[in-house]
């Protein structure tokens, strides 16, 4: 079962940024490029956040971008250390939690990359890199994602090889899995196709568009919360749980 939930709320629970509020202070602004790995053309996207985002939060802001639906587990590496959900069955052997880490403990200087796994199965690859360090503006909504290329590719079609076997399919209407192909895909699906205005209607300032309050949220998860800190400054965030 898949919950959308609308995190209206976010700024009064995390301290964001809102009209009449001081202005929440970050220690810096990184800002990331995260390519997905041997796609080609390559599918990526550019983002700011917060230097000090927690791994858990980075991982939501993640899910969002590159439009995935948050459904499978996931994990970030660095140095030979794996950071993820330590409560998750499906990750196995020993890992770090990622709601304690934050980012500018891992990436710490420009050009340095870490990997983001999201589905095991399907094992999509994220090479996510730091590729500048500016200095907090706090005119800025963050995080916020500012470029990107492609559309994100359909959940558990197969990983790299079998979303190339679907855009391999799609270039051919006498093939003969193009239908069956299209309605999984739908035939209003572009490979080519991003709009960050689209991302920003997702994570932008007082817009989004999920159908569950925060309340609601922690009510049906027993009064926890997934996270203990502002993700940033001017950003809500809709994003797709999955119930226990």
């Amino acid at each position: 079962m898949l919950l959308w939930v609308s995190l209206t709320d976010w700024w009064e629970v995390f301290g964001l940024r809102k009209e009449g509020m001081p202005v929440k202070a970050v220690a810096s602004i990184y800002q990331l490029k995260v390519t997905l790995v041997e796609t080609k053309p390559p599918i990526w996207r550019r983002i700011v956040v917060p230097s000090d985002i927690r791994l858990g939060e980075l991982h939501v802001v993640l899910q969002v971008v590159m439009g995935w639906s948050n459904y499978y587990p996931h994990q970030f590496v660095f140095g030979g250390v794996r950071y993820g959900l330590q409560d998750d069955f499906c990750v196995q052997g020993e890992v770090e939690n990622e709601n304690i880490y934050k980012l500018n403990q891992l990436l710490k200087s420009e050009h340095e990359t870490m990997t983001y796994e999201y589905d095991f199965t399907d094992s999509w690859q994220h090479a996510v890199v730091l590729q500048t360090v500016l200095p907090d503006d706090e005119e800025q909504t963050i995080p916020r994602c500012i470029d990107g290329q492609r559309a994100c590719p359909p959940e558990r079609c197969g990983g790299v090889s079998g979303y190339q076997d679907i855009l391999d399919a799609l270039k051919d209407q006498q093939d003969p899995e193009y239908e069956k192909i299209v309605e999984v895909v739908g035939r209003a699906f572009n490979p080519e196709g991003f709009d960050v205005d689209e991302v920003m209607a997702t994570t932008g300032e007082g817009k989004t568009i999920g159908l569950i309050t925060l309340k609601e949220r922690v009510e049906m998860l027993g009064g926890e919360l997934r996270f203990e800190s502002s993700i940033g400054r001017g950003t809500k965030i809709s994003m797709e749980i999955p119930a226990n």
